[in-house]
Parts: C-alpha cells; structure tokens; sequence
C-alpha cells in the first residue's frame, strides 16, 4: 500500500486516480499476477518509475470531469 500526496497545487487528485486504474486496468500494470494467490505486489521503486502524463491543469479536471460521467452512466446501467 502506498500513500500518493500531490506536491503541488495544479494537480488533480481525480484525474491521477483515474490514471492509477488505467494503470492497473488497462496497461496491466500487474501483468502476470492473475494466477497467484497472494496480493501483488508494487515497490516504491516501481512506482516511482512510472512515466506519468501531467496534462495542464484544466485538461486534466476535464478528463476527470467526462471519466467521471462514464462512471455514472455505467454504474446506472449497472443497477437496471
């Protein structure tokens, strides 16, 4: 488990979150570990290898804002 804190001001919590899952989901950030049985494990000097995208700040809270939307949509479809 790690704790990720933004260091400065023009960075969205939510569009970094977003990004993690996309990470996990997506880019198979864990590759390979499907078939264990223990939690995967992610060091601090993998993490911090990561090559991370730092749109300008308005991108990304419009990124995080239409993600978001897609979230909801799905979620509601979910329930029906």
């Amino acid at each position: 488990i790690h704790r990720l804190r933004r260091r400065r001001q023009d960075i969205s919590p939510e569009f970094y979150m977003y990004w993690m899952q996309a990470a996990f989901l997506i880019l198979g950030l864990y590759a390979g570990q499907e078939i264990r049985t223990t939690i995967p494990n992610l060091s601090r000097g993998r993490l911090k290898s990561f090559l991370i995208p730092n749109p300008p700040f308005e991108e990304q809270r419009r990124i995080a804002k239409v993600l978001s939307a897609i979230q909801r949509a799905v979620e509601q479809q979910d329930k029906s």
